[in-house]
């Protein structure tokens, strides 16, 4: 039976989650709303390396174990962690498995639903950017190079910085490997960057000064917030 309320439900609140401190608190209770609460016993496999889900989770109590394929490295976390987040986000995925390492509460949240509160809450945005090493405290936001960067999540970004840093560049740089198969994504994330960076032009809130090729494996798109 489910609980009367997201209160009800978690041992710990979403302001004890890392990644979301300093976020208002009527968006951390809309975001424990829209989330799927569940809770799972120890063993079961919580995120699958292969396909990659949509969704990530917020852990609020026991602990998970989680594995990147790539390296094989392991590590273990406990309450107030945010797992599969950057997995998610990544088009394609990481490689990430994940299993609880005793009975675990976990929130699950859809990239859907948390770039839509990014929109609306400009302070969830920046936590957010800064949980994907997205640097958004200085004139440039660069991509992590593990992951493609989501047309959303650069609208999202831009929507939060425009009335504090009008004036200010933004620079977003998908990496791709350096092989020439991979240049027709470059070219399709590049149309998704414009599309996404000419909304906010229309809106008034950035101009778009410069599309320009770094090299082979990189594409940098570059806007500056309107004065």
């Amino acid at each position: 039976m489910l609980p009367s309320s997201f209160a009800d439900w978690t041992e710990t609140t979403l302001g004890g989650v890392w990644i979301l401190r300093g976020v208002p608190e009527e968006t951390l209770l809309h975001l424990g709303n829209l989330a799927e609460w569940e809770r799972r016993p120890v063993g079961d496999r919580l995120i699958a390396a292969t396909p990659p889900p949509r969704r990530f989770f917020f852990l609020t109590s026991g602990s998970v174990r989680a594995r990147l394929l790539s390296n094989g490295s392991t590590s273990e976390v406990g309450p107030g962690a945010t797992i599969g987040l950057r997995n998610a986000m990544a088009k394609g995925g990481v490689g990430l498995e994940v299993k609880a390492a005793s009975p675990v509460t976990i929130g699950w949240l859809s990239v859907e639903d948390l770039t839509a509160a990014m929109a609306d809450c400009g302070r969830l945005a920046i936590a957010i950017a800064e949980s994907l090493r997205v640097r958004v405290n200085s004139p440039f936001a660069i991509a992590d190079d593990r992951q493609f960067i989501d047309h959303r999540l650069a609208a999202a970004l831009i929507a939060a910085g425009a009335p504090h840093r009008r004036g200010d560049g933004i620079a977003v740089l998908p990496s791709l490997p350096d092989l020439s198969l991979w240049s027709t994504l470059a070219g399709l994330m590049e149309a998704d960057l414009r599309r996404a960076f000419k909304r906010f032009e229309r809106a008034g809130l950035i101009r778009i000064v410069a599309g320009e090729r770094l090299h082979v494996s990189v594409k940098e798109m570059e806007a500056r917030f309107a004065r």
